[in-house]
């Protein structure tokens, strides 16, 4: 074999391996996601405290430089910030976004993930927000939080760090945690009733001696 030949043979291999460690590095950030969660699952923290810790996993583990979670109020018909990660978490919490506002709003009506690069030339984005807190916003990810065919909300990832672009696992990993996500926040509100339950019954029953 000439020596061009043996250079462009392992050019090619090297490719492969590089090809082959993203892969397998990649299926090692969703496995390390899924055990923190699993981990919460049997846990006593109230949902916001799951919430907060589910989102904590997800910016770590995703490599990002913010990150949210909005739930929709049903008596007020919107989104709000239930949870928030990031140099600018507090003020953003104030915030509340329509049904089919900004990226959020938008992925929450469709129940179809979306992945901007560059947001300042998508015209769903609300820029409003990222220019009152101060945040410069590049990049974003957001999933819906879907449960029984119903969207209860989304996930959002702000900029990745090192001026990366979000990548199709990035979206995966996103989307699995939103479904875990709706597990936990199902079975939170299936807890909480049966306490309410429970705690009903007991009071019914002291007022009747």
């Amino acid at each position: 074999m000439m020596a061009k030949d043996r250079k462009k043979d392992l050019e090619e291999q090297i490719k492969e391996f590089s090809i082959l460690a993203k892969a397998f590095g990649e299926t090692g950030q969703k496995i390390i996601l899924l055990q923190k969660i699993f981990t919460l699952l049997n846990t006593s923290f109230c949902l916001h405290e799951l919430l907060d810790k589910i989102l904590d996993c997800i910016v770590e583990v995703i490599e990002v430089e913010a990150g949210s979670i909005l739930l929709f109020d049903k008596e007020k018909n919107d989104l709000y910030f239930e949870a928030a990660k990031g140099n600018k978490a507090k003020e953003v919490m104030q915030f509340r976004l329509k049904i089919g506002e900004g990226i959020a709003g938008s992925v929450f009506l469709s129940q179809e993930p979306i992945t901007v690069s560059e947001v300042a030339k998508d015209k769903r984005f609300k820029k409003e927000i990222s220019e009152k807190i101060g945040l410069e916003t590049k990049s974003i990810a957001c999933v819906p939080i879907v449960l029984m065919n119903k969207s209860i909300g989304v996930i959002e990832v702000i900029n990745k760090r090192n001026n990366d672009i979000f990548s199709a696992s990035d979206q995966e990993i996103l989307t699995m945690a939103a479904y875990y996500t709706a597990k936990i926040i199902q079975n939170t509100k299936i807890i909480e009733n049966l306490k309410k339950k429970i705690k009903s019954k007991k009071e019914g029953g002291n007022s009747e001696h």
